[in-house]
């Protein structure tokens, strides 16, 4: 039994308690626990086990089919799927590409929850799906698809870039041992992992729409030995989280690209109890980041203009739209911090010259092979100028956005 239990608990661990098999084991566990009451009774005496059914047994297995109720998980093992009108509910590293998925597995499937994810099938033949809002499809596939490759196969370069941000978010984040934490966009889990660090007696959920990168999140995780943070792939802006039950969420970088913000941030705050905290970390605007100035003049000649509406990195860069939109959203005291910090590319001109095409690869796509060359020598000179003792680094600028659930 003891045997069945620990195995029964990893898979569960390992799929959000939607595995048949942990399933299957939770209900035994119980219906053993009222077979020895059944026993006792009908002996009208003592029997081995009496003892922990009432008092452990029973107690954990109603506790935890009650926890993976609030948590969404139904019986069967699918996650419970609210209507259109449902108020709750955006949200190893070598890259994945499109020919190592078949093409069923990509498609989007449709029900009367609206879009869902592509279904992804764990090892015992179970497949999941989460709701996701339509006006988060292009996400869906630009996350799920070759964005979130990218982003998975240099999970440990975009840490190290934006790691002078990390210690000033958790901070402002409040994060005390017993917390119960909220991660929004957490890519591979590097901000969750800290979190639950400090919340060594509470627990972290990091949600995000990369199948990829909660995969390596919870890879990670099981390698640092972290058993208080968990991670789903689901849609935060219509993700049914359980009501009021977080003390804090936080995002680094992960909440300018809702497509209806206000719904997004709405949900959220229902999701975070009275008085909790909400901590974020959001881009200025383009003109303050030197990286993205840099790369984006140098490859294509031309000075970036973000676009004036939509998802998109700088969404949240005006100081007045997020306060409009977090007090309409739910949140009362919001206030933005400006930060600026040095932003590391790679250890010298050829590693950060490397990461850079990569992640900018779109741009040279079009570009004549005289005009990549021509682009990519430039590029490599203005690394140059830019390297350090330390490795390769630009400046640049973000806010601390911080505020309470009213």
């Amino acid at each position: 039994m003891g045997l069945i239990v620990l195995a029964a608990s990893a898979r569960g661990a390992q799929t959000g308690g939607r595995s048949p098999f942990f399933q299957s084991a939770l209900f035994g566990f119980g219906a053993h626990g009222f077979g020895h009451l059944a026993l006792t009774a009908l002996h009208r005496g003592y029997t081995p086990g009496v003892a922990t059914a009432p008092t452990v047994v029973i107690p954990y297995s109603l506790w935890a089919w009650r926890e993976l109720g609030r948590a969404g998980v139904r019986r069967d093992g699918s996650r419970a799927c609210g209507g259109a009108d449902d108020p709750g509910g955006a949200g190893g590293g070598a890259r994945r590409r499109a020919a190592d998925h078949p093409v069923a597995e990509n498609r989007l499937i449709s029900s009367e929850c609206g879009v869902k994810f592509p279904a992804a099938h764990s090892d015992e033949g179970d497949s999941v799906a989460a709701p996701v809002d339509p006006s988060n499809v292009e996400q869906l596939r630009a996350w799920d698809g070759n964005q979130g490759d990218l982003w998975t196969a240099r999970a440990e370069r975009f840490d190290e870039g934006v790691a002078g941000y990390q210690r000033k978010l958790l901070d402002a984040a409040e994060i005390d041992r017993a917390s119960k934490v909220l991660d929004i966009g957490c890519g591979s889990g590097q901000t969750a992992r800290d979190a639950a660090r400090r919340a060594a007696d509470g627990s972290v959920l990091g949600v995000d729409l990369s199948s990829r990168m909660i995969e390596l999140a919870r890879e990670l995780a099981a390698r640092e030995e972290l058993s208080n943070v968990a991670f789903e792939q689901v849609d935060a802006q219509v993700h049914d989280f359980p009501e009021a039950h977080f003390d804090v969420a936080v995002s680094r970088h992960g909440v300018m690209f809702f497509g209806d913000p206000l719904a997004a941030f709405r949900n959220i705050a229902r999701a975070v109890r009275p008085g909790g905290r909400l901590a974020l970390l959001t881009w200025q605007p383009v003109e303050r980041i030197e990286w993205i100035v840099a790369f984006r003049t140098l490859l294509t000649g031309e000075v970036p203009k973000p676009p004036s509406s939509g998802p998109n990195p700088w969404s949240l860069s005006d100081p007045d739209v997020v306060r409009e939109l977090l007090t309409a959203a739910g949140f009362t005291d919001v206030q933005l911090t400006g930060l600026a910090e040095p932003m590391y590319f790679g250890r010298d001109v050829d590693d950060a010259c490397d990461f850079v095409t990569d992640q900018h690869a779109s741009l040279l796509d079009d570009l004549t092979a005289d005009e990549k060359a021509r682009a990519i020598a430039d590029l490599r000179a203005n690394l140059a100028e830019h390297q350090t003792e330390r490795g390769v680094y630009y400046d640049s600028a973000a806010w601390l956005v911080e505020a309470r659930r009213s």
